[in-house]
């Protein structure tokens, strides 16, 4: 059972997966904020090397008299929590309320054990 409520107070820090309503989704994940200047130390970066999880992403658009989209997100890297954030298509309209949707953008969350989503979620214009 999932908490119905969640706030943060966060230095340095991001969250993924709390809604600005304070809705949580089934998982969160933290990300820390690179400081604007880093510190070498011993001629070595001080922080580690990250590199960004792979997603290949199939959409389908299905035409007819009401048009709607289905998404499937491929993980294609290791097992690591994803976190990102998809662009809609031009006029495309989020029907699923568990979606958190920023600037024309879907937040997708992914466990680190998801090999893909399926997300039949939109309706076109018109």
């Amino acid at each position: 059972m999932l908490p119905e409520q969640g706030q943060t107070t966060l230095n340095g820090w991001s969250i993924n997966g709390l809604h600005e309503n304070g809705r949580l989704d089934k998982q969160l994940s933290l990300s820390r904020i690179a400081p604007a200047a880093r510190k070498e130390v011993a001629g070595e970066d001080a922080s580690p090397i990250r590199i960004a999880p792979f997603v290949r992403v199939e959409r389908t658009l299905h035409l007819g008299l009401k048009w709607t989209v289905s998404t499937k997100i491929i993980r294609l890297s290791s097992d690591n929590v994803i976190a990102l954030d998809m662009p809609l298509l031009p006029g495309e309209h989020v029907t699923t309320a568990s979606l958190q949707i920023r600037k024309q953008h879907v937040r997708i969350n992914m466990g680190a054990k998801t090999e893909y989503l399926y997300l039949p979620f939109s309706n076109g214009p018109g």
